[in-house]
């Protein structure tokens, strides 16, 4: 750890620190850099598959993109490049980024590595590789929040003397590299997690498809070996009971003790991701006698939003435990001679809850809705196989999904302690 001094960061590599504890230089971004403005791009223009990339904003969404910008959406010619008198940025690598419209406010920076074009949404700082190192750079802008640059007017904007005129603190090119390297490895983890997510969530989604049968058939594309009976053809009615929720006063909330008393914000709770685990509100035997409330025991039940924007959300969630819920939620409680809890959950996954919403101020639907809709489903053993197949899905999604997030949590700390 380094003796705190002035333009010292926090935290250095140790071959940085006690009498090779140099101070960062103080600097201006445009001092050791240049930033660069895009250029129109009109509509017949785009569209090429090949040439020199033309980035848009929308680029960084693509993915692949996530940390630096290695593919686009439209390509330019060099005949295009000469007609329209554009010049490609070739200084690179350069940090591209927004400058105008609401995607300024969500500070996103990219690396750019090879020549390009942009539009006039965006900019580009293209550093002095003699003070900076690429993706060193990167980082550095990890630590700028652009969006407090913006001019007020109709859209938030900046120009690039905003950007040049941003004070900076530099170690020498060594300490960079080494800066660089440990971010650049945190950032493939990242990437790596984020991979597997997004591909747990894909295979969860085409496995939902394939092993629940489709508008009221009675087999499933995809089997476990050993089943080959046809699937039940019901109404959700006749395998269980949706409940409502009850009103639930502000004098009465902020518990912290008793039976879970569960709101749609509860969904967002950590760990409450596919069941509902805990709350924000707990009641006592006292508040639930005297407000005359009956608590849901028939479980285990499946939790979702009934009235509100949340329904549009689609989301369902699994009790196991006793609770109550608030009149803007509503579940659906199973005959477990019929419906095995783990394999229900996934069968409501299946279900477009949004797609019964009743016209009106507010999005909605009631107790019959849910009961009429149809279902298919197979005896209790495949069940418990479907259920436990899903039941891995979710865990491996909840693993790499908190990995995620701890690796994020550990990059922003980071990126305080070792940057001044």
């Amino acid at each position: 750890m380094a003796e705190e001094k002035k333009n010292i960061p926090k935290l250095r590599f140790r071959e940085f620190t006690g009498d090779n504890a140099n101070a960062w230089e103080l600097r201006k971004l445009g001092e050791v850099g240049k930033a660069l403005s895009g250029v129109g791009f009109p509509n017949s223009e785009q569209g090429g598959k090949s040439g020199i990339p033309f980035y848009k904003v929308s680029d960084m969404n693509i993915k692949g993109n996530e940390h630096e910008m290695t593919t686009a959406n439209n390509y330019v010619t060099n005949e295009q490049i000469s007609r329209k008198k554009w010049t490609p940025i070739k200084n690179v690598p350069a940090i591209f980024f927004a400058k105008v419209g609401a995607a300024v406010l969500l500070n996103r920076k990219r690396l750019c590595r090879k020549p390009f074009l942009m539009d006039n949404n965006t900019m580009a700082y293209s550093m002095d590789q003699n003070y900076l190192n690429a993706d060193f750079s990167k980082s550095l802008f990890e630590t700028i929040n652009l969006a407090s640059l913006v001019q007020v007017g109709a859209l938030p904007s900046y120009n690039a003397q905003d950007i040049e005129n941003i004070k900076i603190a530099i170690p020498n090119l060594n300490e960079q590299k080494k800066i660089a390297c440990y971010f650049k490895n945190i950032d493939s983890l990242i990437a790596l997690h984020q991979r597997m997510l997004d591909e747990y969530k894909t295979l969860k989604k085409t496995m939902l498809s394939k092993m629940f049968p489709k508008n009221s058939e009675k087999y499933p594309e995809l089997r476990f070996s050993g089943f080959t009976d046809a699937w039940e053809l019901r109404k959700l009615g006749e395998v269980g009971k949706a409940l409502s929720g009850v009103g639930f006063p502000n004098s009465e909330q902020g518990g912290k003790s008793g039976i879970p008393f569960y709101k749609v914000s509860d969904m967002n709770i950590k760990g409450n991701e596919h069941e509902m685990t805990t709350a924000n509100n707990y009641v006592t035997n006292e508040q639930i006698s005297r407000k005359k409330w009956t608590p849901i025991k028939n479980v285990p039940a499946i939790f979702f939003a009934k009235v509100g924007a949340a329904v549009l959300l689609n989301r369902k969630r699994l009790c196991r435990k006793p609770f109550l819920m608030d009149n803007n939620t509503m579940a659906y409680s199973m005959d477990q001679n019929y419906l095995n809890a783990d394999f229900s959950k996934s069968l409501f996954e299946t279900i477009n809850l949004a797609s019964l919403v009743q016209v009106g101020a507010l999005p909605s639907y009631n107790a019959q809705d849910i009961e009429n809709i149809k279902i298919a489903i197979p005896n209790l053993n495949e069940q418990k196989k479907i259920a436990c197949y899903f039941k891995n899905i979710d865990s491996l999604i909840a693993l790499h999904q908190r990995e995620l997030e701890l690796l994020k949590t550990l990059k922003k700390t980071m990126l305080q302690q070792m940057f001044v």
